[in-house]
């Protein structure tokens, strides 16, 4: 997921993202995150 995140261009939805991938749940958080933030479908 880090990996990913660096490929990111919006600095916000990075720093989101990073703050998501923190902690129990993360993945779920990470795809929330992605779901609302990304205009392209993952």
């Amino acid at each position: 997921m880090e990996l990913f995140i660096e490929t990111v261009e919006d600095k916000h939805v990075q720093e989101l993202l990073y703050v998501a991938i923190n902690g129990r749940g993360a993945f779920q958080r990470f795809k929330s995150v992605l779901y609302n933030h990304l205009d392209e479908p993952v």
